[in-house]
């Protein structure tokens, strides 16, 4: 069965494999303790061009229902201390980036690799081929794209629902269910993997 994806949700939660754009990383430069009093800290932003959503459905759900539901606090701290004091809620939606293989080979190191990665036989990474979405009334295509297991990164839940309601965060393409399986199964094998020093 030749991969399509699928259209994205119009509004909602996010899904497993949704593929998503423009997403703004702001990382704070300071190390992870207490800043001292009157201190600040310096941020700086990092954009994914393109991101595949790797947190489950049903966490992404049952956090969308909680979160939107009526009577909840809005103040941003109190959001903070909710996001880990109630069991329904995630903090964070784990992301890959998604590469076109020109900007993953440079990272890859060496021709036998590359031939391994293109074939999905190589652990750390993963490619979706190249394939057709319809996204509303347009119909576009990607190219092959590449996940690299080992580039995993997280957003605060709140953030990435805002962006997503302002459209800041566009929403692209769902990876049919039947890829999301071996994408998901592949990811879990690279995490769970036995490290060996080196």
């Amino acid at each position: 069965m030749p991969l399509i994806y699928e259209p994205p949700p119009k509004q909602g939660a996010l899904r497993q494999g949704e593929i998503v754009a423009d997403v703004w990383e702001h990382r704070p430069l300071v190390p992870a303790a207490s800043l001292g009093e009157g201190e600040t800290a310096e941020v700086r932003p990092l954009v994914h061009s393109l991101a595949i959503v790797m947190t489950a459905d049903c966490d992404l759900e049952n956090d969308y229902a909680e979160r939107f539901s009526s009577g909840r606090p809005t103040g941003p701290q109190q959001l903070l201390e909710r996001d880990y004091e109630e069991p329904v809620l995630v903090p964070y939606v784990l992301m890959c980036d998604l590469q076109r293989e020109d900007q993953i080979k440079g990272q890859v190191a060496g021709s036998e690799i590359m031939r391994r990665v293109r074939s999905n036989q190589d652990e750390r990474y993963h490619k979706l081929a190249e394939a057709p979405y319809r996204n509303g009334a347009w119909l576009g295509s990607t190219p092959d794209l590449y996940t690299d297991f080992k580039k995993t990164f997280a957003l605060p839940t709140e953030q990435v629902c805002q962006a997503v309601a302002s459209n800041g965060i566009r929403r692209i393409a769902l990876v049919p269910h039947t890829y999301i399986h071996d994408l998901m199964h592949r990811f879990y094998g690279y995490l769970s993997r036995g490290g060996v020093p080196g």
